[in-house]
């Protein structure tokens, strides 16, 4: 009797702990790369309006904008007195692992507002892991 009790109290806590760490994770956000997609034309794709939280070389989270590439939403319409400079590249230049405030793109956007008074620059992450020459053409050209 005793030990029915104890293997019933053990299967009740085990239960509690798994509820409660499905909404922790739930609310912390903690996923699955769910925000990679697969495409056969352009590879790996970022998903719009995703929450990431890397957890590989580094720990970061941070979120994709809802057109697809990381960094700032800047509209798609451009004003007459804005320079937009697009950065293309493989990992290295997405820079997951980095905190958007030290990513080269952000700390180099920012230096060339400081610098000019009548223009603003905008830069634009389209870094993609895992992208090669090819894709990078492609992806251009799109």
């Amino acid at each position: 009797m005793k030990f029915s009790i104890k293997i019933l109290k053990f299967l009740f806590t085990t239960l509690v702990m798994l509820v409660f760490f499905e909404i922790f994770f739930q609310l912390s956000e903690i996923k699955l790369p769910s925000y990679i997609t697969d495409s056969h034309l352009l590879g790996r794709s970022l998903v719009p309006n995703a929450r990431i939280s890397y957890r590989n070389e580094s720990f970061n989270l941070t979120s994709i904008n809802e057109f697809g590439y990381l960094g700032k939403a800047y509209p798609k319409k451009k004003q007459s007195n804005v320079y937009r400079i697009a950065v293309i590249g493989d990992s290295y230049v997405e820079g997951l692992q980095v905190k958007t405030k030290h990513h080269f793109s952000s700390i180099l956007e920012n230096r060339l507002n400081s610098k000019t008074t009548n223009t603003k620059v905008e830069i634009l992450n389209f870094g993609r892991s895992g992208l090669n020459f090819r894709s990078m053409y492609i992806q251009y050209e799109l």
